[in-house]
């Protein structure tokens, strides 16, 4: 049987550097995705970083409450953390689940190469959606990215079933904003 898993990479930058960086309704319509897309997983990790603190207390309800639901199903239900600058985790902080009694990693893609090592079956028998902030068209850049490439790297996963959701912040969604206020600019908007 195949499994949904989601990869939450960087919630916090998806509520808060992106929230604030791209269009409303850009947002709101990666937003949406993002709730189809946890509302769909018998799978979940969170892989959370120093904005994680930003993440609004329903996005945080509506988390833990999936974390829970999975787990209790007998799924992989984790928020670990990963942040990619090497903070620690801030204090009230609450993880789910550890991988070999570990819940903090420095870097969201020391924690998907450890995911890779301790569940790599369960991995393998699942489609790997990865969400969050921030992700490139092109998987050039950007912290889910990194993800799928330390995933692949690590040797363990099928690279076919690892899949960039749509509901990603694209650091594409810059350039697509930038443009519209350039243009304003140039109408005199």
């Amino acid at each position: 049987m195949t499994h949904e898993l989601c990869i939450l990479v960087h919630p916090g930058s998806f509520f808060t550097s992106a929230k604030s960086q791209i269009d409303r309704k850009t947002f709101m319509a990666r937003l949406g995705g993002l709730m189809d897309d946890l509302d769909a997983a018998d799978g979940l990790i969170v892989i959370d970083g120093a904005l994680s603190d930003g993440v609004p207390v329903y996005a945080n309800e509506m988390i833990a409450k999936k974390l829970n639901e999975i787990e209790a199903a007998g799924g992989l239900a984790l928020r670990l953390w990963g942040d990619d600058a090497g903070q620690f985790p801030f204090l009230n902080w609450q993880g789910h689940g550890s991988l070999a009694g570990q819940r903090a990693f420095d870097g969201q893609m020391e924690v998907a190469t450890a995911i890779a090592s301790h569940h790599a079956e369960i991995l393998n028998n699942s489609n790997i959606l990865l969400c969050g902030a921030w992700a490139t068209h092109d998987g050039t850049s950007g912290c889910v990215n990194s993800v799928k490439d330390a995933l692949v790297e690590s040797g363990k996963i099928e690279t076919s079933r690892i899949i960039i959701a749509d509901s990603c912040i694209f650091e594409d969604d810059l350039d697509e904003l930038e443009a519209h206020i350039e243009l304003g600019r140039d109408l005199g908007i």
